[in-house]
């Protein structure tokens, strides 16, 4: 790809857009109410610098990266605690330096409903809508540091019912689309329906849980023959889990969920397209996000998973293997230095574990090492400013597979305006 000339009308536009909010916010007085209906509007200026836009090993380019996100948020609330309507849209508006072959938007599109009734039936609704041709990779991180043109959409439904105050039941289900717009990427078109219950045991702030889930999963594109793929090679399968673990309540120094159960794989076929063998061996699976308020200034947050992921390079002839285990884990701590600055700092592990490597091949074990950190200042209400820094390490375990590795930093600044 070849380096574009500088756009200085460009940046103009985004500084002019972001200065005419500023003036508007100076001269708002809080959020604005329309009856009931709660309105927020906000504008974030991020300048960004990366060392390798294209998360690339051999292709290191580096570029100053401009966005600019305004927001809208709706909120309608209950006369009951529980009851509640709301909607928000925000964008990112990317803009490079030198490769403006690479700009994009990013569309994210939000509405939500829930009913609690006294009883203590309790109904909740949402849908997520994402148009976007960002290079960060989608679901799984296909086409990781590749702009590509896709949307997805996720709708949850989810009932429950409190009883004695101590027990509750809750049945769920989700359903996710995505589509590609690229005839190149669209063996990736995937449609995957989630259905699950969930049964609650509470004492003081500490809730024990067990839950069922299902998920089912369809290629579409790759059962209509495109490029190889059909209905005797396709990634479908279907996932059953069993987790149990808890769910700590908002009022203690604890908040989040922590779970660890059996999954069982079910797949379609026995081969994908390159002849790599499905694995249908169980695993096990876990999630976590804890956080831990040591005090006023100071919060810690844990988080973690583990879960079976097909294989996103399926359709390149040198594929080795058709999924891997993907298992994460990570700290980060908040440390409030005065009473408006705020200080982050996160670290996370990725493993990718792939299963039944083909004959002739290493195996194959990718490792990331990212630290995220940054200083936030919220200067008043309405105005908030801040610094990040990132820096990312992929790395294989053998020669074989160093084209997939790389490391990319970056570091920044942003300014954001709310009203």
């Amino acid at each position: 790809m070849q380096a574009a000339n500088n756009h200085p009308v460009k940046i103009f536009f985004l500084l002019s857009a972001f200065l005419f909010a500023w003036t508007a916010s100076v001269c708002a007085q809080g959020n604005i109410h329309l009856g009931r209906v709660q309105l927020t509007t906000g504008l974030k200026y991020t300048g960004e610098y990366n060392d390798n836009i294209f998360r690339d090993a051999d292709n290191e380019e580096s570029d100053y990266i401009h966005i600019v996100t305004p927001s809208l948020k709706l909120v309608y609330p209950g006369t009951n605690p529980g009851n509640y309507v709301q909607a928000k849209y925000h964008v990112d508006i990317a803009r490079y330096d030198d490769y403006s072959d690479t700009d994009y938007e990013d569309h994210r599109l939000f509405g939500g409903f829930g009913y609690r009734a006294p009883a203590g039936i309790y109904v909740m609704a949402d849908d997520a809508y994402q148009n976007t041709a960002d290079p960060y990779g989608s679901e799984n991180t296909y086409n990781d540091g590749v702009q590509t043109e896709r949307w997805n959409n996720t709708f949850n439904t989810t009932a429950g019912y409190e009883f004695a105050d101590t027990y509750t039941v809750e049945a769920y289900a989700r359903h996710f689309v995505e589509r590609y717009d690229k005839k190149v990427d669209k063996y990736q078109d995937r449609t995957r329906i989630t259905v699950g219950g969930m049964a609650l045991y509470r004492f003081n702030k500490l809730q024990l849980l067990g839950e069922l889930r299902g998920a089912f999963v369809e290629y579409d594109e790759q059962n209509d023959n495109i490029d190889g793929w059909d209905d005797n090679n396709s990634q479908d399968h279907t996932l059953t889990e069993a987790l149990f673990g808890f769910r700590f309540q908002p009022g203690g120094k604890i908040v989040g969920n922590a779970k660890v159960g059996y999954q069982t794989v079910s797949f379609e076929n026995n081969k994908d397209k390159n002849g790599n063998k499905y694995d249908d061996d169980p695993q096990i699976t876990g999630e976590a996000d804890l956080q831990y308020f040591l005090s006023e200034q100071t919060v810690f947050n844990l988080f973690g998973g583990r879960s079976l992921n097909t294989s996103v390079t399926a359709d390149n002839a040198d594929d080795v293997s058709s999924s891997y285990m993907n298992t994460y884990g990570g700290i980060g701590v908040t440390q409030k230095i005065m009473t408006k600055i705020s200080l982050n700092i996160e670290y996370e592990r990725n493993v990718e574990d792939y299963l039944d490597v083909s004959k002739g091949n290493d195996d194959k074990l990718l490792i990331t090492n990212t630290l995220r950190g940054g200083l936030d200042y919220d200067i008043n209400d309405w105005l908030g400013a801040g610094v990040t820094l990132s820096y990312k390490d992929k790395k294989s375990d053998t020669n074989q597979y160093d084209e997939d590795e790389y490391t990319v930093t970056q570091y920044g600044f942003f300014i954001e305006l709310t009203y």
